[in-house]
């Protein structure tokens, strides 16, 4: 038995008995404890619950109260029926509404006179129940009978659903006797607030102690305000049940009752003597919560009795174990090699002691080693520079290659443009032996042109700097445009090409110039090698779901064992002085790095004799590429563009050094294309520090109808650039250029332009300045759509075409490049800008047009809003528009601490007036009282409105004191009128009454009040017989 075990089995005992005996106690402890905790969350639950109804409660007391207090309530209460109907329902229903606005849960509002008939009522939901309420007629009785003067009580409606009833008794003293002091008040009506108790609602969801424990809310009857679990609203309490929810009301304690055979505890408190909250909390709970804390028990004895046991095994791994294995570890690193294995020495026992000897044998070892592996790294490192070495002069070749291709471009540049433009009769009529000579240099050039872009192409592909654009490509498409390209050379041959690509095969995923450039070569190589017969192309898709492609001749084969040196860089089979067949040996080298580059292969079918198939194969484009593969297909189809670039395209994607001869001359069938593109005499800014160059762009757009401006570096450039629109300037100096205009030699070709290029064609190398930095200069005056820029130059890596496009250019054309391909492009641009021109000028007229439009809306808006504002009939401002002025000069006088004065003003007897003399007569009477307010008013500069209907009123920005002389003022001017009223019960003419209302504006009063008061003033002064004028000037008036 191990000692570890030994151990454990005689402390173990120790630790158990006294853990056993602290867990029991603890059990107990806590148990009690949990019980109290759980009684004292149902106690402190049934005070929030009871202290949050009687807030409710009180605040819809003190609301009733409050609401009871409104001057438009009592007005109402003491006027005629028919007043009531025409002048006050409305408004006091919308100040009930206000009420509800406030207190969302206040959505039925009640007026009852004292016998209980309803004179109003609100109720916000107008569709909702209008269910009678039960008992409303004790209710009133019993609020009658109450020496309080508002009572809550929760009632049912006739739905059975429970509210919360609060009324307040009106009493007031009539106002006809507010003057005298021994009026006595009386009871006028009631008001009622009819309330949906949902706050009860949601603490009876929401409220809950423990796990199970919950409230309820029962009425007198002993029935459920809410549905509880199972129990719907309205469900009368169990007999137990309710005998237990009193005993506890009455004696403030906690009681058991059974409920479907399980014990609960019950506590309650009476909130008004129709309503009790009663808890319930099962004794079943309590009991669980004791389980639990005795499983709690048992496992925190277990973890500590672990937690012993771990403590114990931990001591004797630290002390015993710990440095045996550490020794074991020790001799398995040294056995594994690991010679720099020591070990840590504590102590000065026998294990310690061993583990010193252990270090030193290890220590022996690592210096044996060392010497070892420092001979073995020596020769290494011997090896290494070797490698090394061969690397670089293999790069430095590379660069060689590459750096040279990239010097042939310029001049051959030149020497093809200058023979094109020669043959397109720059220089006048040729014979045809001149015309015959050129030719062979152009086709001399393109090939040498060919031979330098397999040799670019190679160094890309080795250093792995090819870039690709992958998109979907309609593999029959590209073929048809290869074949048709090449066709020229296969016509001196009489060999037939043929195109067997199915038209329904799926797009490849691959790069579509890099895919022609493959099926260039292979066509090319085939065609160069097939002295009669056919070459054809054939596609499918292959068992693993690629694109299988083959391009295959009647050609004189090639033998099995030559088949991998035909892709072998500059290797050729007939690579003797005699050979027939010319060529750099790269093309099928760089046909074979582009497959590879795609995803594909590429391999080799022939025999001596029999022909050669080339077979390489393509991954499929995913669904989702397909429809883009389709439509870059369409635009793929023989166009003007594709013929006029036909030339290049052979030029740069074939492999001229495979062919026999070069390339048929391209320009015979562009020169017919180029006759749509001819210029019509737009400016041509040419800056090139390369003289051949500016006289080959010169030639060849010269003859093609365009105007020349050349420039020898960018400095002269600018200054030419400065010219234009000169005459319109003042004179004062660029910015944006160095040096001042006159700088520009006279041996600069053409004419200081006094007018903007069309278009400027950039040589992107140039000394002093560069492209980029010339066209950056450029763009700080001109805008890419108004003065396009072209790059020309033999640079056309991708991170020099991207910083191209990003320091402004419009468009980059790589050398060389065939004179169809500069055509077109020039002429598209020069064609751009004049649209672009064109476009702006329409649009500059159409803004013009937009703005006046534009200001004739504005007018017409601001007319429309003015008479918004105003009176059809007596042209003052309106109802809309006094309640506007009267925020803005309330907001005014607050902050000035000045007072405001109102007059409403009321015609008298106005209604028989009209009904005895027609409505005419009754407008022209109104603009004759609005004429005379307006003469009156208006000399101090106050406002003047039409209240509405025979109604008016003027805003003094003044006290009572200056507001009553106006009034007085207003009144006689207006009987001074004489206009006739038989039917006035105060005089033979017409008469106003007028009301004026002052207050200093506060924030605890609304702008509203002050018409308000004005307009209560009115109604005084006619009940006192009218054609006279009442002041209210407070609240102590």
């Amino acid at each position: 038995m191990p000692l570890r075990l030994k151990l454990l089995l005689f402390v173990l005992p120790l630790v158990i008995g006294p853990l056993l005996g602290l867990g029991w106690l603890a059990y107990d402890g806590l148990r009690t404890n949990a019980e109290t905790t759980l009684l004292r969350e149902m106690d402190t639950l049934l005070e929030q619950v009871t202290l949050s109804e009687e807030t409710h409660r009180r605040t819809a007391l003190a609301n009733a109260k409050l609401f009871g207090g409104s001057n438009l309530l009592k007005r109402y209460l003491f006027a005629p029926e028919d007043e009531r109907v025409s002048f006050l329902l409305l408004p006091l229903l919308n100040l009930f509404a206000s009420y509800h606005d406030a207190y969302a849960d206040y959505g039925d509002i009640r007026l009852i006179d004292p016998d209980g008939k309803q004179l109003a009522r609100y109720l916000a939901d107008e569709h909702g129940s209008a269910s009678a309420l039960v008992g409303l007629d004790d209710y009133l009785d019993a609020l009658r009978a109450s020496d309080q003067p508002a009572l809550a009580r929760y009632v049912r409606n006739q739905d059975g659903e429970p509210r919360l009833l609060v009324g307040l008794k009106l009493v007031f003293v009539d106002p006809v006797f507010e003057d005298n002091s021994f009026a006595e008040p009386s009871l006028r009506g009631f008001l009622l607030l009819v309330i949906s108790p949902e706050h009860l609602r949601q603490q009876v969801e929401k409220g809950s102690f423990g796990r199970n424990g919950r409230i309820l809310f029962a009425d007198a009857e002993a029935r459920r305000l809410f549905a509880d679990g199972a129990n719907p609203a309205g469900e009368w309490l169990s007999a137990s049940l309710h005998a237990s929810v009193t005993a506890a009301t009455s004696a403030h304690s906690v009681q058991r009752t059974e409920q479907a055979g399980h014990g609960n505890l019950v506590s309650a408190r009476e909130l008004t003597p129709n309503l009790s909250l009663i808890a319930l909390l099962s004794e079943d709970e309590l009991d669980a919560a004791g389980a639990a804390l005795g499983r709690k028990v048992v496992i925190i004895a277990l973890v500590t009795l672990l937690l012993a046991s771990t403590l114990l095994l931990i001591a004797l791994h630290l002390l015993v174990l710990q440095p045996v294995r550490q020794l074991e570890r020790g001799a398995q690193a040294i056995g594994a090699g690991n010679l720099q294995m020591r070990l840590v020495v504590r102590g000065r026992d026998e294990l310690a002691h061993l583990a010193a000897v252990f270090n030193h044998m290890a220590a022996n070892l690592q210096t044996s080693q060392q010497e070892k592996d420092r001979a073995q790294q020596e020769a290494l490192d011997s090896k290494q520079l070797a490698i090394d070495s061969l690397r670089k002069a293999d790069r430095l070749k590379d660069d060689f290659l590459a750096n040279t291709s990239h010097e042939l471009r310029t001049p051959l540049h030149g020497i093809i443009g200058l023979a094109e433009s020669l043959r397109g009769g720059a220089a006048g009529p040729l014979t045809a032996a001149t015309d015959d000579n050129l030719r062979l240099i152009i086709a001399s050039g393109r090939r040498l042109a060919t031979l330098v872009n397999d040799i670019l192409d190679f160094s890309r592909l080795r250093h792995r700097e090819l870039r690709l654009n992958l998109t979907a490509v309609d593999v029959r498409a590209v073929c048809e445009l290869v074949l048709q390209l090449v066709a020229s050379l296969a016509e001196p041959k009489g060999l037939e090409l043929i195109n067997k690509v199915p038209q329904g095969l799926p797009p490849a995923l691959a790069d579509e110039n890099r895919l022609q450039q493959i099926l260039y070569n292979l066509l090319g190589n085939a065609i160069k090698f097939t002295k009669q017969g056919w070459v054809q192309v054939c596609a499918e898709v292959d068992d693993d779901g690629r694109i299988a492609l083959r391009v295959c001749d009647s050609g004189p084969g090639i033998a099995p064992e030559q088949h991998e040196a035909v892709f072998a860089s500059f290797e050729q089979l007939d690579s003797g002085a005699g050979r027939v067949h010319g060529g750099t040996g790269l093309g099928l080298a760089v046909t074979r790095s582009l497959v590879q580059a795609l995803g594909g292969s590429i391999s080799l079918e022939s025999q001596p004799g029999a022909g050669a198939c080339f077979n390489f194969t393509l991954p499929v484009a995913d669904p989702t590429a397909q429809a883009a593969g389709q439509a870059l297909a369409a635009d793929m189809a023989p166009s003007a563009m594709a013929e006029a670039e036909a030339g290049t395209a052979q030029a740069q994607m074939l492999p001229g050094a495979d062919r026999l001869v070069g390339a048929s001359d391209a320009s015979d069938t562009t020169d017919a294309m180029l006759r749509d593109w001819r210029g019509n005499g737009q400016l041509v800014l040419v800056v090139d520090d390369d003289p051949v160059n500016l006289r080959v762009l010169d030639n060849q757009l010269g003859i093609q109808g365009f105007r020349v401006q050349t420039a020898p570096d960018g400095e002269q450039a600018l200054a030419l650039m400065a010219a234009v629109g000169s005459d319109q300037s003042d004179g004062a100096p660029k910015d944006w250029i160095t040096g001042p205009p006159s700088d520009v030699p006279e041996a600069m070709h053409g004419v200081l332009p006094a007018e903007q290029p069309s278009v400027v064609l950039i040589d992107v190398m140039m000394p002093h300045m560069n492209g980029f930095e010339l066209c950056q200069r450029l763009r700080q005056r001109f805008g890419p759509d108004e003065l396009p820029i072209v790059f020309l130059t033999a640079r056309n890596r991708e991170g020099d075409i991207l910083h191209g496009f990003s320091v402004g250019g419009n468009d980059y054309l790589p050398k060389p490049f065939s004179r169809g391909e500069l055509i077109a492009r020039v002429h598209a641009h020069a064609s751009l800008v004049e649209r672009t021109q064109s476009l702006r000028l329409l649009t500059r007229e159409l803004e013009q047009r937009v703005t006046a439009r534009t200001h004739e809306l504005e007018a017409a808006r601001a007319e429309m809003e003015r008479l918004a504002m105003l009176d059809g009939l007596t042209q003052l401002l309106n109802r809309r528009a006094l309640d506007l002025a009267v925020e803005r000069e309330w907001s005014r006088a607050q902050r000035h601490a000045q007072p405001l004065s109102a007059l409403m003003l009321d015609v008298d007897f106005f209604k028989a007036y009209n009904d005895r003399y027609g409505h005419p007569e009754g407008d022209r009477c109104l603009q004759a009282v609005a004429d005379v307010m307006c003469e009156q008013a208006r000399r101090g500069g106050d406002l003047v409105a039409r209240y509405g209907g025979e109604e008016f009123c003027v805003l003094v920005a003044d006290d009572a004191d200056q507001a009553l002389p106006l009034a007085e003022r207003i009144r006689a001017a207006v009987a001074a009128l004489g206009i006739a009223h038989d039917d006035s019960e105060v005089a033979d003419h017409v008469t106003v009454s007028i009301g004026v209302a002052t207050r200093v504006p506060d924030g605890a009063m609304p702008a509203s009040a002050l018409l308000e008061r004005a307009d209560a003033a009115l109604y005084r002064a006619k009940r006192q017989g009218r054609n006279c004028v009442l002041v209210d000037r407070g609240p102590d008036d």
